[in-house]
């Protein structure tokens, strides 16, 4: 579940997620809206010294994510974050997902499809769109 998502007013990102739990659960329609664009992401991974960590990005046409397996479903993206680090990674003109789909989010201990473990600490995530 979310912790926020906040509408701001800007020239690019308009809305701002963040998530300070982050899982390999499945954060369904993070921006609440179809046809979202990311214009930066964030993973905070500095109380999870355990393992690297992988922030998944997915998209689909259910706002819910059901039709997204984590460790099967292709993501359209893949950040990854070494164990006790943080790291940013923007895109100045955006990346635009299909317009009738959501954008869904996990957080797993493993890269590319396979995999559906959490980490062992706590993962933050935050995601500037709109």
């Amino acid at each position: 579940m979310a912790d926020s998502l906040i509408t701001l007013s800007g020239p690019r990102g308009t809305l701002l997620f963040r998530e300070t739990a982050a899982t390999a659960t499945i954060e369904a329609n993070i921006f609440g809206k179809t046809g979202a664009e990311i214009y930066a992401v964030s993973v905070d991974a500095t109380q999870n010294t355990g393992e690297d960590v992988f922030l998944c990005l997915y998209d689909d046409n259910t706002a819910n994510g059901s039709q997204i397996a984590v460790g099967t479903t292709v993501p359209f993206f893949v950040l990854k974050c070494r164990a006790g680090k943080s790291i940013e990674f923007v895109v100045p003109c955006g990346n635009t997902v299909n317009g009738s789909n959501y954008v869904h989010a996990a957080v797993k201990t493993s890269a590319g499809i396979a995999g559906n473990t959490a980490p062992t600490g706590t993962v933050a995530i935050t995601l500037l769109g709109a």
